[in-house]
């Protein structure tokens, strides 16, 4: 999935079996830019990713690892709802900020995403160089 101002899904967990086109397929994912739809992209996570007939396995943990660029700022009133659906259904959450927007990252210390995931702890990366 990817999400801008609108959250896309791009497949669906049982499109795969084959490691190598899953990885190509997640590779393939573009940035789409735009706004932060955060509680889209759950919502989207929530109903249609995690749900036994796009693929879910009902033993295996569903764990969602959300790429964060800016704070929420489309349909952002109904975070609270999103993040209280998530928890009631035991989905674990990991938040990756990529930003050097330091209000951005007060956000998360002292919001709502802080209480969503699932093990809260800043680790500041100054260089992503690795990721080439």
């Amino acid at each position: 999935m990817r999400q801008g101002s609108n959250a896309t899904l791009n497949f669906y967990l049982n499109d795969f079996t084959d490691g190598a086109f899953l990885e190509s397929a997640i590779r393939d994912i573009r940035f789409l830019g735009g706004q932060t739809n955060v509680s889209g992209a759950l919502r989207l996570t929530r109903t249609e990713v995690f749900n036994a007939v796009n693929g879910d396995r009902p033993h295996v943990p569903d764990v969602i690892i959300m790429f964060l660029d800016g704070p929420p700022n489309v349909d952002a009133f109904l975070l609270p709802f999103e993040v209280a659906a998530i928890e009631s259904r035991g989905i674990r959450f990991v938040g990756v900020a990529i930003t050097f927007q330091v209000s951005f990252v007060s956000f998360l210390i002292s919001s709502t995403v802080k209480e969503l995931c699932s093990v809260y702890t800043p680790c500041p990366i100054k260089t992503f160089s690795f990721l080439t």
